[in-house]
C-alpha cells in the first residue's frame, strides 16, 4: 500500500512508534523467540529471574558490609575515647591537670564531632534506587 493510499494526500507518510522497557523483551518479541526456538522464552525468563536474584544478593551483601563498617567505626571510636579518658583521668590524678583536662576536652570534642557527623549523614538523602527492576 502506498503512502497516498493510506492518508489520501500524496507524499505524506504516517509513522508510529512503540516503546517498551523492562527486564524482559516485549511479549511479541518473546513470542518470536519462542517461535524461532522452542523453549527459548522459558530460558529467557529463567535468565531474568537468576539475574534478579543475583542483584538482590549483591544489594544485601553491600548493605550488610555497610552495617558492619558502621559498627566497627562506632566500636573503635568508643574504645579510643575510653582509653583517652582513662589516660586523662590518670594524668589528673597524678597532678598533671592541664594535660588531663585537655585530654577530657579532646575526647568530648571527638564524641560531639562523631555525633554531629552521624546526624548530618542521616539527614542527607540516600542514593537513587532503581525501583523499576526490583
Amino acid at each position: 500500500m502506498s503512502p497516498e493510499e493510506i492518508s489520501g494526500v500524496p507524499g505524506e507518510i504516517i509513522v508510529g512508534q512503540t516503546h517498551f522497557s523492562g527486564p524482559l523483551p516485549h511479549p511479541e518479541i518473546m513470542a518470536g523467540y519462542e517461535h524461532t526456538l522452542a523453549g527459548s522464552a522459558e530460558r529467557i525468563l529463567k535468565m531474568t529471574e537468576e539475574a534478579q536474584r543475583h542483584r538482590h544478593a549483591m544489594e544485601k551483601a553491600s548493605l550488610q558490609g555497610a552495617i558492619r563498617f558502621d559498627l566497627l567505626g562506632w566500636a573503635s571510636s568508643t574504645v579510643i575515647t575510653i582509653l583517652v579518658l582513662i589516660g586523662s583521668f590518670t594524668l589528673i590524678n597524678q597532678g598533671q591537670s592541664v594535660f588531663g583536662v585537655a585530654g577530657v576536652i579532646a575526647a568530648a570534642a571527638a564524641l560531639v564531632a562523631t555525633f554531629l557527623r552521624t546526624r548530618k549523614q542521616d539527614q542527607t538523602p540516600g542514593e537513587d534506587q532503581d525501583t523499576l527492576d526490583s
